[in-house]
């Protein structure tokens, strides 16, 4: 898929996705980000959705506000950055990474702060790492022949063999990380339920799905999109993920792959692909 248009169907579903969590939580947009997929609000203080204690959950929604400005970040999906080359509109296939949540607030700043590398995920590298692990155990050769380039290897101004496109369940920046925050799986839940999508699983297979073929074939049976990596081990990230193949199933056709997550410096230990593979080539 062109550059060019994956851009045009993720500012498309940004866009919408903004407008589902204004109208679902009531709040005002106060600035967009189109070209980094963000937005920021000025976050009511809302009667929670809830009561009772849940490990973790206390910390909400204080965690959603930028600990100056107290100015809340809500991020759609990104396209990465390392295919972009000047004057290119590269044609290539699509890899969707779906997490948690992206990063944290920078607490140095006044406001929210958008920064220029905002679009380097720094998954390459991982992500490299377990399609090779997966390729051995798996595909048996079928991503070497495929993307024929050592993925941990390629410098950062050199064209990647696919377009990455990272997107979260959770569309508000925190200012811990996730797993800092200590939420318990209850206080993860509701804290998803209050904050986020109405149904987090079902938002992110509708963007899925707009990428995905709708019909077996014979090369084309992967059509743009080889993998979807759903990343994440210690969090909701799995379960959420297996609501979204049902979603999905068996009407969009794609390699669905479940690892550690892949924003972190670490190499990851998990990588599993479900059974049936589809062929890549």
């Amino acid at each position: 898929m062109k550059a060019s248009k994956l851009q045009t169907i993720l500012k498309a579903w940004n866009d919408k996705s903004f407008s589902v969590l204004e109208e679902r939580l009531g709040i005002t947009r106060t600035a967009s980000y189109p070209e980094s997929g963000a937005s920021t609000y000025a976050m009511p203080e809302r009667a929670p959705c809830h009561c009772g204690h849940a490990t973790g959950l206390d910390r909400f929604p204080e965690e959603l506000k930028h600990p100056q400005s107290n100015e809340s970040l809500a991020v759609g999906a990104i396209l990465d950055r390392a295919t972009d080359v000047a004057g290119e509109d590269l044609d290539l296939d699509v890899v969707i990474v779906v997490g948690i949540n992206y990063t944290q607030f920078d607490a140095k700043a006044k406001h929210v702060v958008i920064p220029p590398d905002w679009r380097d995920t720094v998954m390459w590298r991982s992500l490299g790492l377990a399609l090779q692990e997966l390729d051995s155990k798996c595909f048996k050769g079928d991503i070497a022949c495929r993307y024929p380039v050592d993925l941990t290897q390629l410098p950062i101004v050199t064209p990647k063999p696919f377009h990455l496109v990272a997107v979260n369940y959770f569309p508000w920046i925190t200012r811990s990380e996730w797993g800092a925050i200590g939420l318990n799986s209850i206080a993860e839940s509701l804290a998803l339920r209050c904050w986020g999508y109405s149904n987090p699983a079902a938002h992110i297979a509708e963007l899925i799905s707009k990428l995905t073929v709708k019909s077996p074939g014979d090369r084309a049976l992967v059509g743009n999109v080889p993998f979807v990596v759903f990343h994440g081990a210690q969090n909701a990230v799995p379960y959420l993920a297996l609501e979204t193949m049902r979603a999905l199933s068996p009407t969009h056709y794609t390699n669905y792959i479940f690892t550690d997550n892949l924003s972190r410096s670490w190499k990851p230990t998990n990588a599993v692909v479900c059974h049936p593979l589809i062929p890549l080539i």
